[in-house]
This record gives structure tokens, C-alpha cells and sequence, in this order.
């Protein structure tokens, strides 16, 4: 149970306290607790009434009660926090919405989808490879696994980290503040051994170059917790040039950009996820 550390300032409302208004002002109460109640497996007898506004704590309390016991309500949780017990066999291993069933692991489906999708991309004239229609998986290796060329050894990755969703809010000046100030912020990343074995160090200008020679470049930043065979950067499609963006232009270093576009031998045939592993070359720029 998460408890307020402090009072919301000039009473700010919490987001279901928000949710329960909207629906008390539109009339919609009972819809509202209902479609809850549903959510959380709350039993009819601990119900809120559904002809009020919604009481935040007590419908906590029911959602205890109906699926802990009523000894364990939220009078209960507020001072205990946490509770636990050992878990059933049942609870352990549950399906869709309580529902009996079982996952399966041999998937026999997809060798009946394998036949119709060969025979429609036959008719279509479509290239599609059907390789991967098996009904127990394999690993294969991606487009960039094997080292062609000596010189071309790092895998450009991107992650995202605790303040940035993608690159999708960087016009936010509070949060271009915050990459400012950190470190790691607009570099690119790369393991501090490999950096002293290429000889390169933090604050490095450099240049990510593919084997077709599509090219970006930013500045380096030395880290251990980066894998030796990689350079990663936070958000991988940063590099705006919109005037209309001020904040966000030019920052980030965007790796995806080095991606070839997307030919048949990066798709994956199943569900057309692309494969975005490439390798790269290391330059200096002086």
C-alpha cells in the first residue's frame, strides 16, 4: 500500500480522486465502479456503493477484503505495508482472467500457417521466407553477428534510462537540463577498457562509420557498464533538425540512422520485427 510521505500541495487531487470526479460529474458512477470492480476482482458484498462518488480508500479497502480476506483490509495494510503468504499451486500458475487453460510450448499452429502463407506469397509473387514457421524456436544469428571486416567491430546499441522516454519529450527543457548535467547525457558510451585498448578517452570527438559509409558523430564518454564490443547511447533516434524544435535540435547522437533501410533479409518473416544490429568503425575526428 503506498502511503502519502506528505500532504499534495493546495490539495492537488491524486489521479483516481481526478477519475472519480469526471465520472461523478458526468453521472456515471455506477459504470465507473463497476468497470473497477470488474478490474479488480472485487467481490459484491464489498462493493462500494455504486450510486456515489468513488472513495478512493474504500475502495481500496474492497478490493483487500475481496481478494486477501477481511482481516487483511486496508486499516491492516496501512500498518503492515506488505503482505504475504505461500502461494497455491493455482495461484501460481494462473490463466487469462481465472479461467482454466494451459500455455503452450510446442506451437503446432504455425506449421499450418507456414503452408498457407507459402502457398499466398506464392500466388502474390511476394519474397517472404518461411524458415522461422516452426512450432519449437531456435536461435539464429542476426545480421551483424559475424566480424567481416577486422576493422569493424562495435555494435551501436540505445537504451532508454529513468528520465527520457525515447526521444519522444526532449523539447522539454527541464529534461534537456537534467541530459545536460549528466555525464552521459548527449554521448555516445563505450566500455573504458576497449576505449584504452583503441586509444581513445572521454571527451573524444568521434565518428560511427558502417561498411557503406553512412556516418554520426558525437562525443565519447568512458563507462563499465557498457559491453566491450559495443557503444551505446540513451534514445537512438535523437539528431532533430526541425527549427521548430530549438531545444531538441542536434542533440543526441541518432544510431539509428546508421540502420540499413529495410530489406527482406533484416525483417523477421513472423511478426515483422526488424533487425537493427549492424557493426561499425570507430574514427577520431580531429
Amino acid at each position: 500500500v503506498w502511503q502519502k510521505v506528505v500532504e499534495p500541495k493546495d490539495g492537488a487531487p491524486s489521479s483516481w480522486q481526478l477519475f472519480a470526479e469526471l465520472a461523478s460529474r458526468a453521472g456515471k458512477n455506477a459504470e465507473f465502479i463497476a468497470t473497477l470492480n470488474g478490474m479488480f476482482r472485487v467481490k459484491d458484498e464489498y462493493s462500494v456503493p455504486m450510486d456515489q462518488k468513488l472513495d478512493v480508500e474504500s475502495f481500496a479497502d474492497s478490493i483487500l477484503k475481496s481478494n486477501i480476506d477481511e482481516e487483511h483490509d486496508f486499516a491492516w495494510l496501512k500498518e503492515h505495508a506488505v503482505y504475504d503468504h505461500p502461494r497455491t499451486v493455482d495461484e501460481v500458475y494462473i490463466w487469462a482472467n481465472g479461467e482454466p487453460g494451459r500455455v503452450p510450448l510446442y506451437f503446432d499452429f504455425l506449421l499450418e500457417a507456414k503452408s498457407k502463407v507459402e502457398a499466398k506469397v506464392a500466388e502474390l509473387g511476394i519474397p517472404w521466407e518461411v524458415d522461422d514457421y516452426q512450432a519449437l524456436p531456435d536461435w539464429k544469428p542476426g545480421c551483424g553477428y559475424e566480424v567481416t571486416d577486422p576493422g569493424f567491430d562495435i555494435l551501436p546499441v540505445y537504451y532508454t534510462d529513468a528520465i527520457n522516454t525515447d526521444s519522444w519529450l526532449m523539447e522539454n527543457p527541464w529534461i534537456n537540463e537534467i541530459n545536460e548535467e549528466n555525464p552521459y547525457g548527449y554521448t555516445i558510451e563505450i566500455n573504458a577498457a576497449t576505449a584504452r585498448a583503441k586509444g581513445f578517452a572521454s571527451g573524444d570527438k568521434v565518428r560511427l562509420v558502417t561498411v557503406d559509409g553512412v556516418s554520426v558523430e558525437g562525443v565519447l564518454a568512458t563507462s563499465e557498464g557498457v559491453h566491450s564490443e559495443c557503444v551505446a547511447v540513451i534514445g537512438g533516434h535523437w539528431g532533430s533538425k526541425s527549427a521548430y524544435m530549438p531545444i531538441a535540435k542536434d542533440k543526441g547522437v541518432p544510431v539509428v540512422h546508421l540502420v540499413p533501410g529495410q530489406t527482406p533479409d533484416r525483417m523477421d518473416h513472423v511478426c515483422s520485427a526488424f533487425d537493427q544490429c549492424i557493426r561499425v568503425k570507430l574514427e577520431k575526428i580531429a
